[in-house]
């Protein structure tokens, strides 16, 4: 249904009206249109990101993304490379060049911090976001990728820096559509890991922002997610 207030608010009169106002010019928020499909990202440049390890989930990330219909970019000589394009190679699974400098700049953010465990690893947040934060698309989509068991005073509070950073960048980021979100990954819950990435990367989700979603285990391991239109055909809900 259209929002007329809304809409006036975007015409240059409306603008005008809110800025003597004082007011703040709401976001045009895109919206699911239609039912879900197998391949949600299909063609779309998404920006991957590691803190390393070959313990994380990038791999889970590489074949989730890659399964959505992704293409997936890495940012030449930034830190975490080396592990996106070694989970991709072990794919099988090609990665290219953001381009973002050249103004063409990704809409969805996807940075695996799993293996983030001293407070010196919380510069990749940082040096992976900031440099598109001007000039990020409306409606992006930014997730944040921790772990709910760190071992260590240093690794706690390194894990629960990175859901205060990320909820500051929803604040910033909400004013064009953009969210920003954490998942908390358990770690034999990677095969549970894509059926919350086709939700917060997708247009469903954007209401969705600042928050800390935890990931439960209790996956079989090495389960793969299979998508369906009707995911609850032949259920009884009570």
């Amino acid at each position: 249904m259209a929002d007329k207030v809304l809409d006036f608010a975007h015409t240059p009169a409306g603008k005008r009206i809110a800025g003597w106002l004082r007011m703040p010019v709401p976001p045009k928020l895109t919206r699911m249109q239609g039912p879900y499909v197998s391949k949600p990202l299909e063609g779309q440049a998404v920006l991957l990101g590691s803190a390393g390890g070959a313990e994380g989930c990038t791999h889970a990330l590489v074949l989730a993304l890659t399964r959505m219909g992704a293409n997936l970019t890495v940012v030449a000589g930034a830190a975490g490379v080396a592990a996106v394009k070694a989970a991709a190679a072990q794919a099988g699974l090609p990665v290219s060049t953001s381009q973002f400098a050249t103004g063409q700049a990704e809409s969805v953010y996807v940075l695996d911090m799993t293996r983030a465990t001293t407070v010196a690893d919380l510069r990749l947040l940082y040096d992976f976001l900031n440099p598109h934060l001007r000039g990020m698309p409306a409606n992006s989509r930014i997730v944040v990728v921790a772990q709910p068991k760190a071992v260590g005073a240093e690794c706690q509070a390194t894990q629960h820096a990175i859901t205060g950073f990320v909820r500051s960048l929803a604040k910033e980021t909400g004013r064009n559509g953009t969210t920003a979100n954490v998942v908390q990954l358990e770690p034999d819950a990677h095969g549970a890991l894509e059926g919350v990435l086709r939700f917060l990367l997708s247009p469903a989700s954007a209401y969705i922002t600042g928050q800390l979603i935890p990931v439960l285990g209790g996956a079989v391991p090495g389960a793969v997610f299979e998508f369906s239109e009707k995911p609850l055909a032949g259920s009884w809900l009570w």
